[in-house]
């Protein structure tokens, strides 16, 4: 994927999904302004580019438009997502590490090998 969103940052307030089960895959993300959970998450991921945060859908709508024809702002966010699933010490990584990158097939990159 060359972007993935936050589950729940949108729309109805359940706080949303962690940010770093996409940045696991160095996926840089879209995350909505309903991330209570994860409120310092989202802002080191933003200050480090591998975040994108929107409050509205024209925002959403007009960020999707700059990164569709952008590919250098897209290249760099997806660098800022591997340097925090790096060096990132999310739970959700160590989780990442010890269950799903041993079953995954030769195509994937477990983050600590990179």
């Amino acid at each position: 994927a060359d972007l993935a969103y936050v589950g729940g940052t949108f729309g109805v307030n359940v706080g949303g999904h962690t940010a770093m089960e996409a940045i696991a895959w160095q996926v840089p993300v879209l995350v909505g302004p309903l991330h209570r959970q994860h409120v310092a998450t989202v802002e080191d991921l933003t200050k480090e580019g591998a975040a994108f945060r929107f409050d509205t859908l024209d925002e959403l709508s007009e960020l999707l438009m700059h990164l569709a024809h952008d590919e250098g702002r897209l290249e760099n966010a997806r660098a800022a997502a591997a340097r925090a699933a790096q060096n990132s010490e999310d739970p959700t990584l160590a989780i990442y590490d010890a269950l799903i990158a041993p079953t995954m097939t030769r195509n994937r990159v477990h983050r600590l090998l990179l």
